[in-house]
Formats: C-alpha cells, structure tokens, sequence
C-alpha cells in the first residue's frame, strides 16, 4: 500500500447556497449549508493526535501538499441536517451520544502516566474537552430556543468542531473525501472490538446512513484508507465506494476499557500506558 503526498484539507461540498433575505425557521430548513472550516482547537487537536499516533511531528506539515485531513465518523451533512431538520429531542439526544464517546476518550487519554509524552496525551484530551464544552453551550442555548435559525447554524458549527468526531488525521482525496457521505469508520482489526468506540458511536446516531464500504459490501472503508473485511448485520445498511490505496493511520483508539493504543505496523497496536 502506498502512502503518498495528497491534498486538500477541507473539502469542499455542494451544500454552497447563500442567503440574501434575512434567514427565517423556513429558508434555514431549506438551505443545504456548506460545511465551515475547521477552527484553531479542531485542527490543533487533529495534528497532535495524528502526530502522537504516527510517532512523527506534524505540526509544520503542509496538510494540502500531503492530502491530508480531518476524518469525520458521523459525516457532517448528516450532523447539519440533524439539526436542521431534528425535533429538538432527537438532536439533543444524538448529540449528547457524541459528547459522551467525547468524554470516554478525554478520560482515557488523561489515564497515561507514564508514557515519555503523557503531558501531550492530556494536552490532546484538553483539546478534546474544549471542543466538547463549545457543544455543550451551544445545545444549551439550542434547548432554550430551538426554532432560531442562528442558534441552529452555531450548534451545527460547534458540532463540526467535535475533535472527537473528526480526530487525527487520515487520506484525504483517495479516502475521506470520497467517503465524506456516508458514515465512516475506524477498524481496529480486532474480531472482539472491530470499531473505535467514537466511530461506533456515530455509527448508532446515525442508524439510517450507509456506512462506507467496498467490495460489494465485504470489506470496511475504514478513516485510515485501508479495508478490512468485515460481516455487517443485516440491520446495518451500507454503500460501496471506491477508494484508492493510501494508508495513513494517523488516529489513537481508545477502547471500551478505556485504555489508549496507538498504531504499530499495518494493523497492530501499541499500548500507551
């Protein structure tokens, strides 16, 4: 498999159609949103988790030269139409599913003490929880008035900002780009734990969307470019895109025990104690 310079880090959607009038409940239903830039806690958070799971410091790369970027698990026009289009009980439900794998990855990074870089891991699980936190106030003020336009549009831009959502950093154009429709996992090669809690986590928000794979449905589109195989349930609906074969794994696992892992080889973990 090869791995290889790639390019844009924030891709592009067709959801560009700008407001003129003043935004009502009605139009803010109707306009496809396009999907916000990451901001500086997001992307700080990508590069040092990329940058810990990889073993190598990314923080002066040029992501665009190296196509490289920020994976989403739950796709962000699926997080955008939720809150559009959500009762108020449904989003603050799913939402709050996703601050809490937020929360068992903050805990779990938080653990390491004595690992040479333990201060980076609680450096990541700080940026994590300051994501986390920008979510939680913004619901809050979605709770309190859930038909206004540009508490909606705050809420979905909090949420794009979930580090934990859209943690380290994997294959942009031959990957992620591709698969940025549909739910989109991260494998951890073991038969007993086949995916990251977070990823899972969206994968359940987000019953009713396919999740990516290949091969007629036989192996995973996993955030890294690789593709396993893997026996979804019947319940579980997916979509075959096609991918390229660049492997970056650029993302830490943490397990439903909480213990932190990162990368080693091609499908191996390292525990990080």
């Amino acid at each position: 498999m090869n791995v290889k310079k790639l390019k844009p880090i924030a891709q592009k959607t067709n959801h560009t159609l700008k407001l003129k009038a003043p935004k009502t409940e009605e139009t803010v239903k109707k306009v496809k949103l396009k999907r916000p830039g990451f901001n500086t806690n997001k992307k700080q958070a990508s590069i040092l988790e990329a940058s810990l799971a990889t073993g190598s410091d990314l923080s002066r790369v040029n992501l665009q030269e190296a196509d490289l970027a920020a994976p989403h698990r739950g796709a962000y026009s699926q997080l955008r139409d939720l809150i559009l289009e959500g009762s108020p009980d449904k989003v603050e439900e799913d939402i709050q599913a996703l601050l809490k794998a937020s929360i068992h990855y903050e805990k779990g990074l938080k653990k390491v003490s004595l690992n040479p870089e333990k201060a980076k891991y609680h450096k990541l699980a700080d940026l994590f929880k300051e994501g986390r936190v920008q979510v939680e106030e913004e619901l809050h003020k979605f709770k309190q008035d859930p038909a206004n336009p540009a508490v909606k549009e705050s809420l979905i831009k909090a949420t794009n900002n979930l580090p934990s959502n859209a943690g380290g950093l994997g294959p942009h154009s031959s990957c992620n780009l591709i698969a940025s429709d549909r739910t989109h996992m991260h494998y951890t090669h073991n038969p007993k734990q086949p995916f990251t809690p977070r990823s899972n986590a969206a994968r359940k928000v987000f019953s009713n969307v396919p999740v990516a794979t290949t091969d007629a449905g036989k192996k995973g589109v996993s955030i890294t470019g690789q593709t396993p195989p893997v026996k979804f349930p019947g319940t579980i609906a997916t979509s075959d895109v096609n991918v390229g074969s660049t492997v970056f794994r650029g993302a830490l696992f943490v397990n439903e025990a909480g213990q932190v892992f990162k990368p080693s080889g091609l499908d191996g973990w390292t525990l990080v104690n």
